[in-house]
């Protein structure tokens, strides 16, 4: 099977995407060049699978040339890609810090557009790449009157995803709005499993301060089986702080058992050091 074919089986797509890996390791910038010839080939899964490998690699990488190379590398494949190679870049840019975007990252997020099927994320990313430039069209975007959208929908929309990155800008009204909106959120499922996280993403020490206090709810999710208990919301809560604090004394996964550890800990805290 050639090269040029729309479907590649999955033996010919890695076998390509280890050559190409090599030779980024082996000469960052031949290898940019060797990813870019197949920007325009017809296999949507080849092109899927370069996108996945760029990302494996960007994250094992601590050389911020390499980090920052492979992330223009997906913000050119999200900007000029097929819809299903956006999402797919969109989701892995989620996973980088400001550090990794560099001017050229900027300037493209400077002029990206902030509607569309993947406006959502390209508002978050605003926000994790500390894009400024763009305040004034996310607090335009922000200004809707949040108690005439259902949450559900609230959540989903441009409108929280902006509060959330100018929050994370530091913008302390947005960081209010968004904690007031978590607190009074009454379905269980929806603030531990989903907002919980959306208050790490803000970065920010009152949203730390917020989750503080869900350390010690006694509240579970409902049992899938019966033998099985329902998740503690506190260990929702205790996540975000083993995800991004300094000093937390449970790193990588958590678990019920760890909660005891983490709420002494959390008690002890007048401020919060808090990784990008």
């Amino acid at each position: 099977m050639t090269s040029d074919q729309t479907t590649l089986d999955y033996e010919a797509r890695a076998a390509i995407a280890a050559d190409v890996r090599a030779q980024l390791v082996a000469d960052l910038d031949s290898g940019l060049d060797t990813l870019h010839t197949y920007d325009s080939h017809p296999s949507e899964d080849l092109r899927r699978d370069l996108l996945a490998m760029t990302w494996q690699l960007a994250q094992e990488s601590s050389d911020e040339s390499v980090r920052q190379a492979l992330v223009n590398y997906m913000l050119y494949t999200y900007l000029h890609g097929t819809p299903f190679l956006q999402g797919q870049a969109i989701k892995f840019l989620q996973d980088f810090r400001v550090e990794d975007f560099d001017e050229r990252a900027q300037r493209a997020l400077e002029r990206v557009s902030l509607s569309g099927q993947y406006g959502n994320e390209i508002i978050r990313l605003i926000g994790i790449a500390d894009v400024r430039s763009r305040t004034d069209e996310l607090k335009q975007i922000a200004a809707a009157n949040w108690d005439s959208i259902p949450n559900v929908n609230l959540y989903a929309s441009p409108t929280w995803a902006a509060a959330l990155a100018l929050a994370r800008f530091g913008d302390s009204a947005s960081t209010d709005r968004v904690i007031a909106k978590v607190k009074a959120e009454p379905n269980l499922i929806t603030r531990a499993s989903q907002l919980f996280a959306e208050l790490g993403y803000t970065r920010q020490p009152a949203a730390f301060d917020a989750l503080r206090a869900y350390l010690t709810s006694m509240e579970r999710t409902e049992r899938i089986k019966d033998n099985v208990p329902g998740t503690p919301e506190a260990l929702y809560a205790a996540r975000q702080f083993a995800l991004h604090v300094e000093g937390c004394p449970v790193s990588g996964k958590v678990e019920e058992d760890d909660l005891p550890a983490i709420r002494s800990w959390a008690d002890n805290q007048t401020s919060w050091t808090i990784r990008e």
